[in-house]
C-alpha cells in the first residue's frame, strides 16, 4: 500500500494562516483592545478611537477597488509580503505616535496593508494550490483572525501593564515582521513553478466545479447571481458590523459586569475560530448552500437572543447566544471567497472576489454610528439588534437565490 505524502499545499495554508493572524487579526479584529490604553497613554477620546477604525476601514474599502490590479502588478506572494510590511510600519508608527494625527496616518497605512494582503490575496493563492478542499483551506486559513480575537486582547492588556503601550506595539510589529520572514521562506507563487502539482485530492471533498463560457443565457444568469451575491454580502457587512462591535456595550447596559461581558466576547471569538474551520470542511463535502443557511440562521438567532440579556435567565441565554452566533459568524469571513469560488471562473476569480469583498466592506462602513444612535434614541440596543437580525435574514435569502441562479 502506497504511503500518502504530506503535500506542500498545507505549508502554504499554514503560512497564510499566520500572516492573516497578523494582517487581519492584529490590525483589525483585535485592535480595539488597544483603545482603552490609547485613551490613557495618548490622551485620545472615545470619538477619536472610533475614528481610527473608521479611517482604517474606509482606506481598506478604497484599496480593495484596486486589489486585483495590485496583485497582477506585484504577483500574489510579493503583494502579500509588501502588504505585511505596511502593517509592520503602521504598528511601529503607533508605538512612536506623539499625537492623534500620527495615529490617523498609521490607520491609513494599516488599512492599505489589510486590503492588499488580506483574504482576497490569500484565497487567490490557495486556489492555485488546492484543486479540491479549497473551502476547507480558506476556512482554516481565515481561522487565524478568530484566534487573534481570543488570544490578543488579554495578551495586549498584560504586555501593556508589564511594559507600556508603545513597547506592546513594537512587540506586535516584530511578530508581524517574523510572519513576513516566514512568508518569504515558505510561500510559493505557483505549484508548477515550484516543480509541484496542486493538491487534487482531499479526503471526502467534492471536485471543484470549473465554469465554461456557457451560452448567453447561462452567462446572464451567472452575472445576475454575482450581483445578488454582492448585494447580499453588503447587507451582511452592514448587519455584522452593526451588531458584534456593540455586543459588549449592550451586555453591560443590561447589567452585566465588564469582566463577565468581556468573557462572553472571548467565547464568541473561540466559536468563530471553530466555525470557520467547520464551515470549510462541511462546504467541501456537502456543498456550500446548506452550511451557509445554517450559519446565517445561527447569526440572526443569536442577535435576537441577546435581546433577552436583561431577563431573569439572561446570563444563560446570552451564553448560548454567543456560542451559536460566534459559530455562525464564520460567514463574515469565509462566505465571500466561497461565493466567488462558486460563481467565478478561475481566470476571473480575483476580480469577482474583490467585487464581493468591496460590497461587504462598504456595508461595514455604511453602518457607521447607527446602532449607537438607535441606542441613544430608544435607551437600548435591542431595537438595533432586531433590525439587524431582519437584515441578516434578507441577506440569507439573497445568498440562497444567488447560489441557485449560479448553478
Amino acid at each position: 500500500m502506497e504511503k500518502k505524502r504530506f503535500h506542500y499545499a498545507w505549508v502554504v495554508c499554514g503560512s497564510l494562516m499566520f500572516l492573516l493572524f497578523c494582517n487581519m487579526g492584529m490590525s483589525n479584529a483585535a485592535f480595539p483592545s488597544h483603545f482603552p490604553f490609547m485613551r490613557q497613554s495618548y490622551g485620545l477620546t472615545n470619538a477619536q478611537c472610533s475614528t481610527l477604525s473608521m479611517v482604517r476601514n474606509f482606506t481598506s474599502l478604497v484599496c480593495m477597488l484596486f486589489v486585483d490590479r495590485y496583485l497582477k502588478l506585484f504577483h500574489i506572494k510579493k503583494g502579500i509580503l509588501i502588504a505585511n510590511a505596511l502593517v509592520v510600519v503602521s504598528f511601529v508608527i503607533y508605538g512612536l505616535a506623539p499625537d492623534y494625527a500620527t495615529c490617523l496616518a498609521a490607520a491609513v497605512i494599516s488599512g492599505t496593508g489589510y486590503s492588499f494582503g488580506g483574504l482576497i490575496a490569500a484565497s487567490a493563492l490557495l486556489n492555485r494550490w488546492f484543486k479540491t478542499g479549497r473551502r476547507f483551506a480558506i476556512g482554516l486559513c481565515s481561522a487565524g483572525t478568530g484566534m487573534a480575537s481570543v488570544i490578543l486582547p488579554p495578551l495586549n492588556a498584560a504586555l501593556t501593564g508589564l511594559f507600556s503601550l508603545p513597547v506592546n506595539f513594537f512587540i506586535e510589529a516584530a511578530i508581524i515582521a517574523f510572519a513576513g520572514i516566514l512568508g518569504v521562506l515558505l510561500l510559493r507563487e505557483d505549484p508548477e513553478r515550484a516543480g509541484m502539482m496542486p493538491l487534487d485530492h482531499v479526503a471526502g471533498a467534492k471536485e471543484e466545479e470549473t465554469y465554461a463560457a456557457g451560452t448567453g443565457r447561462e452567462q446572464n444568469a451567472r452575472r445576475s447571481a454575482i450581483v445578488l451575491a454582492c448585494i447580499a454580502c453588503g447587507m451582511m457587512g452592514f448587519a455584522i458590523y452593526g451588531s458584534y462591535p456593540a455586543l459588549e456595550l449592550h451586555l453591560v447596559s443590561q447589567g452585566f459586569e465588564v469582566v463577565r461581558a468581556a468573557s462572553y466576547i472571548s467565547v464568541f471569538g473561540l466559536m468563530l475560530t471553530i466555525g470557520k474551520i467547520v464551515y470549510g470542511y462541511i462546504a467541501d463535502r456537502f456543498g456550500a448552500l446548506r452550511i451557509t443557511v445554517f450559519c446565517y440562521t445561527l447569526n440572526f438567532t443569536g442577535m435576537l437572543l441577546v435581546c433577552l440579556a436583561g431577563t431573569a435567565y439572561g446570563g444563560v441565554i446570552c451564553l448560548f447566544a454567543v456560542f451559536i452566533w460566534g459559530f455562525g459568524n464564520a460567514i463574515s469571513t469565509v462566505l465571500q471567497p466561497t461565493l466567488a469560488g462558486e460563481l467565478a471562473t478561475d481566470a476571473e476569480y480575483t476580480r469577482i472576489a474583490k467585487n464581493i469583498q468591496v460590497f461587504y466592506t462598504a456595508g461595514s462602513v455604511a453602518i457607521g454610528p447607527l446602532p449607537g444612535w438607535i441606542a441613544d434614541t430608544f435607551g437600548s440596543y435591542i431595537p438595533s439588534y432586531i433590525l439587524l437580525a431582519f437584515i441578516m435574514f434578507c441577506s440569507m435569502c439573497l445568498t440562497c437565490l444567488s447560489l441557485h441562479r449560479g448553478k
